[in-house]
């Protein structure tokens, strides 16, 4: 990777002591140090650790980089990464062009600026750029700059070379065409409740009618350019998704807030999002839902639907919540992975429902990557169970199909004049194989396997059930249980519970959280709130997990990472060791987000 119209690396080789003293042209140094900010506020890369990356995506997590300079001199540096050490070696000048020569067979730079070459780079990158995904991310990423004519990105392989264009959907237009309408802000104000202010510079939405070529998925929503570059976006809530799939466009700032926002809220993760929590952040967020909001109403005739915009609301902050539970997942042992547990006894009716059905012995075939399956495995034996905890004496239908996205695309069962008598404990239905051909999936990514339970008499939906399974792709992060919304308002003795479990670590966990409970509805307005909320609930019910998770097999309780003997001994030292546990990783969650 090679840049062009820079100073290039410029400034000296500098020793671990005079890191403390950095001038503003010590570009060498700062690139090689990786954790040192720059006192420039427009620079862009600011911490460095994009470095980190060009050496996980080596195999040998070793690259070189070597730099001609403004002053016309050469240099050139290698490093490898170890477990403990990443040591540096420098060659200038001649001895640097032969090093360069004898260790890649490539030719030193002949124009000023950088490259980095990365030594024996792993499949995933090869394939990505291979597969034009590579170049597609750097248009997502860059649109904007590239649209500007800030930046030209080339890209040349073996078998292709290509220029970074504008994606197909962008430029927007400023006024409203037969198929597109447009919502256009320029030099508009967001404003604290300090009462500081600063300058959107630009603001562009818009939304495609139909009969135009579909957005993609990476560019939906509204790009906030942060620096020049996308790092994440915000969507239309509380409208149907063929409308918010429809829209899409971009903010800018002026460098007054783009400089704001880099001093103290785009650092964690780095340049990839905003921290939503803090001030200016969370009133850019209100300001462009309020556009959003806006936009639909004068130009596309329609309202918020408040209970879309809930569960819109609810699905992200879940989202976010079991991401951030799933950095302390492993330390928890919530996958049930240290030692092969027993085959638990039958699933018991959850607390929650009065009539319903339930999932049985659904086990992946390789637990290690849990919830993906590879095209041609197979989940065996699992059972489908009814249950009845009523008075009343119903005829019921279940269905058991297979969803990819709203598409119904295999259906496993489905079974009418089903016999739900009163007070019954379990029907069982099954057992069940489901294997998983190319030819029936063949897209990588989230399947939906779906149960549902209707009442025949009035075609009402009685319960249903859920289980997301990754064909051929890992999700984006671990799901140690799975959690679901619900209202515990008709059941008495859990009616103020904020959540119950289900399940065990590894068979089939459930979470079910109180969407009804007054705690919940203080927070079901806010995201940021939310997440929180949840992330509170999530843990606390980890723990629950812990606690139910069945003994060794020799008999004895092992509640890992609690301390199991006092957990066993008194009630009181098992309250302090449980809250000591919840309060360890809060304190840890809520100083990083």
């Amino acid at each position: 990777m090679t840049d062009f119209n820079t100073k290039g690396l410029c400034g000296d080789v500098l020793k671990i002591e005079d890191y403390d003293k950095l001038k503003e042209l010590d570009h060498w140094a700062r690139f090689e140090g990786f954790g040192f900010t720059t006192p420039n506020p427009d620079a862009i890369g600011a911490r460095g650790q994009g470095k980190f990356v060009f050496l996980a995506a080596s195999k040998d997590h070793l690259m070189y980089y070597d730099s001609l300079r403004l002053d016309g001199t050469y240099r050139l540096g290698a490093t490898q990464a170890t477990k403990t050490d990443c040591p540096m070696l420098h060659w200038d000048e001649d001895e640097g062009c032969s090093k360069l020569r004898e260790l890649t067979d490539l030719e030193p730079l002949s124009k000023i600026g950088t490259r980095i070459i990365i030594v024996n780079p792993v499949e995933e990158l090869q394939d990505e750029i291979k597969n034009v995904n590579f170049m597609t991310a750097i248009e997502e990423t860059w649109f904007r700059a590239i649209e500007k004519n800030r930046v030209k990105i080339r890209l040349k392989t073996s078998e292709y070379e290509k220029t970074a264009s504008v994606p197909k959907i962008f430029p927007i237009p400023s006024k409203d065409t037969d198929k597109i309408k447009v919502w256009v802000r320029d030099d508009d104000e967001i404003e604290l409740l300090t009462g500081e202010r600063f300058r959107i510079k630009h603001l562009k939405i818009a939304y495609r009618g139909k009969g135009t070529a579909e957005i993609l998925e990476q560019l939906r929503g509204v790009n906030i350019i942060h620096n020049g570059m996308k790092i994440t976006s915000i969507n239309m809530e509380g409208v149907s998704a063929d409308i918010a799939n429809n829209i899409y466009g971009f903010i800018e700032f002026d460098k007054e807030l783009d400089r704001e926002l880099r001093k103290n809220y785009n650092q964690n993760p780095n340049h990839y999002d905003l921290q939503w929590r803090r001030a200016v952040p969370k009133a850019i967020k209100e300001y462009l839902l309020e556009q959003l909001r806006q936009f639909g109403y004068k130009k596309l005739g329609i309202g918020i639907d408040p209970r879309e915009r809930k569960k819109q609301v609810r699905t992200a902050a879940e989202m976010d919540a079991l991401r951030f539970l799933s950095q302390y997942a492993k330390e928890l042992d919530l996958f049930g992975r240290k030692r092969r547990p027993p085959k638990p006894p039958d699933p018991q009716p959850p607390q929650n429902k009065k009539i319903g059905v339930m999932l049985s012995n659904f086990n992946f075939p390789d637990p290690e990557r849990e919830p993906r399956v590879n095209w041609g495995e197979e989940i065996k034996d699992f059972e489908v169970r009814i249950f009845n905890k009523t008075d009343d004496n119903l005829k019921g239908q279940v269905r058991i199909f297979i969803l990819f996205g709203d598409k119904e695309i295999k259906q496993i069962h489905d079974k009418r004049g089903i016999d739900i008598t009163p007070h019954l404990k379990s029907i069982p239905l099954g057992p069940f194989s489901l294997t998983f051909p190319k030819n029936i999936f063949p897209d990588p990514g989230e399947y939906r396997l779906r149960i549902r339970l209707v009442n025949e008499k009035n075609h009402v939906e009685i319960d249903s059930l859920t289980r997301k399974i990754w064909v051929e792709k890992d999700p984006p992060f671990h799901v140690p249980f799975e959690p679901l919304p619900d209202d515990f308002t008709e059941k008495e003795d859990i009616a103020r519970r904020q959540w119950i479990t289900q399940g065990i670590p590894g068979q089939t966990p459930i979470l079910f959280y109180n969407i009804a409970h007054p705690c919940y509805k203080k927070v079901e307005e806010d995201k940021e709130l939310q997440t929180d909320y949840l992330f509170d609930i999530f843990l606390e019910g980890s723990i629950n997990f812990i606690l139910n998770r069945p003994d060794k097999e020799d008999g004895t309780p092992d509640y890992h990472p609690l301390e199991t003997d006092k957990i066993r001994k008194d009630p009181k030292d098992a309250y302090f060791e449980i809250s000591g546990k919840i309060a360890e990783i809060k304190s840890r969650y809520y100083g990083e987000v």
